[in-house]
């Protein structure tokens, strides 16, 4: 997105005002260079987190603007120092700086290590490695020198940028505990930022306006032939300056079911909202979403993708064949989604644009996330289906915000259509999930409708995924287990099984899943139904020989009827956690066995039947057993969870929740033989 062009007036205020130097800094930085206090030099754990590897001493950062060549740009000084408390953290020993081929350089740039006994070691500048990470992205990469436990590692750099629409974010939060953190801005009045601030409050949070000396450029002509020289001039101007810091950060651990842990580190980002220049009008640089969705819809390398009858024709050749037949747009859709799902193959790209033509990628039968959609968006719209892209951010590319059209927090477009008067979400990229199901990485709470006469946010709701399986088991005197299974699986659950067949037509995995469990497990007359046919659930049915699949001592038979639990331990196992529990979709999973009592054996224990519910039907889980007849007993193991969402409060519930589960499927039933 680029800034309206400036009037020629505005244009040359621009140039009279906008160098912005650093030198005018009021405050003491927060550190020096090698200048480590002798405690922090000595420590050799931190006592706050007693297991953390490192520890990120001081954190300082300082942006201001500068129009050194005539060009607007902002520079980001950087300076961090961490400490090594463990082995373990030689890892923070490998940095990486990532930047901007073009219009973003690094200068400045110095490290060293600091032993413990005071000794400094100075990075050679031929250990110094740059990498090209894609088209637009490199970084510059370095291992410091003598890494050892209660090292200090120093660096910092000058980022110079001019991508000033949105500056670099600022985290004060890492996945190790920082002790200091600290940033300064310094922004001229003209222009008008978004803060977005996220996760604890500062320590420090300081905003001051002050009047301070700028040097500008200044062109002077110099002769009669027009020649004309550069000088500097001293301005008076306004400059809003802000300090942010944060002291004794805690580590940021990661659990399961987050979207991504950007999303709840404490971190500061920026966007560019406005311009003003002195004696210039006001200029928007955020624009509203139907303008966001109008520009979006005339892209060449978007809507351009689907509307074009070219690119329209080419879909169509392709699907001709496979919709023939087909009688109505329902039945044509999901027939063209099969068969682009078949032949289509994904680039492991995430892209809502297209960086190339879409029947270029039909014919080459690959794409990214985008061209992909793209090119399932020409097929609709050529069959005269209703349909319009959405706009995601995929999980691990952090949550989207609704009240700013900022267009980078996308990374991905799924499709929305109407079939039979429902909305239906497709999303190409997979030869095992049928329409209806997105990709897992898309479910992350929102999604964007590219509809200029109508754009809005709507919720992804998932589908309810389904896991069902039957065990009829047989138990001999030596400890031996029989066990004839099926099995029922819909949803993600089906697209998972029906990827891994897919992947090994011999279905070998369904062997080694036993394995793991039973290392010396036989697994027999395996047969399968749904791995081709995207709309049915997959079912398999085998039988499973586990040698020592019980246990005999003495008299006594003991046996555990969950033998392939769902869940082998807690996913959750911090005591408290600071942020929320995000889930990818609802789930019913329900496993009932029935067991044959061991001839010459009865029960003598059993363990008890149990059922617990989450507040506001939010799950279920219930652990049932009973007698069916004389010589067999039924037990019944099922997990339902509906609430994908909890929040730091509710993290005590839902964790014990899975602790009464984990007990529960842990627990023997005991035979004893009877004389």
């Amino acid at each position: 997105m680029k800034l309206s062009p400036l009037s020629m007036a505005g244009a040359l205020m621009a140039l009279l005002f906008l160098l912005f130097s650093s030198d005018a800094q009021a405050q003491k930085e927060p550190i020096k260079w090698g200048k480590v206090p002798a405690e922090e030099l000595k420590m050799a754990t931190y006592e706050a987190d007693t297991s953390a590897a490192a520890l990120v001493l001081a954190d300082y950062g300082n942006i201001y603007f500068d129009l050194g060549d005539g060009k607007l740009k902002y520079v980001l000084e950087h300076h961090r120092r961490i400490k090594i408390l463990k082995r373990s953290g030689f890892d923070y020993g490998d940095v990486s700086i990532g930047y901007y081929e073009d219009g973003e350089k690094i200068t400045g740039f110095k490290a060293h290590t600091i032993t413990p006994n005071g000794e400094t070691f100075d990075l050679d500048k031929s250990d110094i490695f740059e990498e090209k990470v894609s088209d637009d992205w490199a970084r510059m990469k370095f291992t410091f020198p003598r890494l050892e436990e209660g090292a200090v590692l120093e660096y910092q750099y000058n980022l110079t940028s001019e991508y000033y629409f949105s500056l670099r974010e600022w985290y004060f939060q890492r996945e190790i505990p920082t002790l200091y953190s600290e940033l300064r801005l310094k922004i001229p009045e003209w222009y008008d930022y978004i803060f977005l601030n996220q996760g604890r409050n500062y320590d420090v949070s300081e905003t001051d306006q002050r009047t301070e000396s700028i040097r500008v450029p200044n062109v002077v002509q110099s002769d009669a032939f027009g020649n004309q020289q550069r000088g500097i001039d001293l301005v008076q101007a306004r400059v809003n300056a802000y300090r942010f810091a944060m002291k004794d950060v805690p580590a940021m651990k990661e659990e399961s079911y987050v979207t991504t842990m950007d999303d709840y580190l404490a971190r500061l980002r920026f966007q560019l909202r406005s311009v003003q220049y002195p004696g210039s009008g006001y200029n928007p640089v955020l624009s509203d979403w139907p303008t966001v969705a109008k520009e979006l819809m005339e892209h060449e390398h978007f809507g351009q993708q689907f509307t074009k009858s070219r690119f329209q024709r080419a879909v169509m050749e392709e699907l001709e064949p496979v919709l023939a037949g087909a009688a109505t747009k329902a039945e044509k859709a999901k027939l063209a989604y099969a068969h682009l799902a078949k032949i289509m193959e994904w680039d492991e790209d995430y892209s809502f644009l297209a960086g190339e033509d879409v029947d270029d990628c039909l014919k080459r039968r690959k794409g990214s996330s985008g061209e992909l959609n793209l090119l399932l968006l020409a097929a609709l719209t050529a069959l005269d289906v209703e349909c319009y892209p959405l706009l995601v951010s995929t999980r691990g590319h952090g949550k989207m915000l609704e009240l700013y059209p900022i267009l980078n927090q996308f990374n991905h477009v799924a499709v929305i259509a109407d079939i039979d008067g429902q909305a239906q979400l497709f999303d190409l990229g997979s030869h095992a999930r049928p329409a209806g199901i997105p990709r897992t990485s898309s479910l992350n709470g929102m999604g964007w409708i590219v509809n200029p006469a109508n754009p809005q946010w709507i919720e992804l709701t998932p589908p309810m995924s389904k896991s069902a399986r039957m065990f009829k088991i047989a138990i001999d005197g030596q400890g031996a287990v029989h066990s004839e299974v099926q099995e029922k699986h819909e949803g993600y659950y089906a697209v998972s099984y029906r990827q891994q067949i897919l992947d090994d037509k011999e279905c070998a995995f369904v062997r080694e899943d036993w394995q793991k469990h039973f290392p010396d497990t036989e697994v027999q007359s395996l047969s399968f139904k749904g791995a081709t046919d995207l709309s049915e659930p997959v079912s398999l049915s085998f039988q499973a020989d586990v040698p020592a699949g019980a246990q005999v001592v003495g008299d006594f038979i003991y046996f555990n009827p969950i033998l392939m639990p769902d869940f082998e331990e807690n996913p959750f196992k911090l005591q408290t956690r600071d942020y929320p529990v995000d889930i990818n979709y609802p789930f019913d999973l329900n496993n009932i066995f029935f067991v044959d009592i061991p001839e010459g054996y009865a029960v003598e224990e059993v363990p008890e039947s149990v059922k617990i519910t989450l507040p506001n039907e939010g799950g279920k889980f219930e652990y049932l057993i009973s007698e069916m007849g004389p010589d067999k007993l039924r037990v019944i193991c099922r997990l339902t969870l509906r609430q994908l969402h909890f929040e730091p409060a509710d993290y005590p519930t839902i964790k014990n929740f899975f602790d009464i589960l984990l007990e529960k499927q842990n627990e023997q039933i005991v035979f004893k033989k009877q004389i």
